[in-house]
């Protein structure tokens, strides 16, 4: 199984090969492994229900975890529970 930094990489280039100027900032900003993988999922646009950026980040760590989970399981994603 990819480890996060392998798909942080492979969504970069993703990102910089589309252009998406919104998922550029998110990666930007992202500070924590939920907040990348948050990015990772908006990227692929499988959150689309998922909450802002900012309205994510006010959650706890597993609630943020629990939030990401369905997303990264539709993904392929182990995701590291807080």
């Amino acid at each position: 199984m990819p480890t996060l930094p392998s798909h942080f990489l492979l969504m970069l280039l993703l990102v910089v090969s589309t252009g998406s100027q919104a998922s550029q900032f998110c990666f930007s900003v992202a500070k924590t492994y939920n907040e990348q993988l948050y990015c990772e999922i908006e990227a692929s646009g499988e959150g689309k229900s998922l909450p802002s950026f900012n309205q994510f980040q006010k959650n706890t760590p597993l609630i943020q975890s629990l939030l990401l989970k369905p997303y990264a399981r539709k993904l392929g994603i182990t995701i590291k529970m807080a």
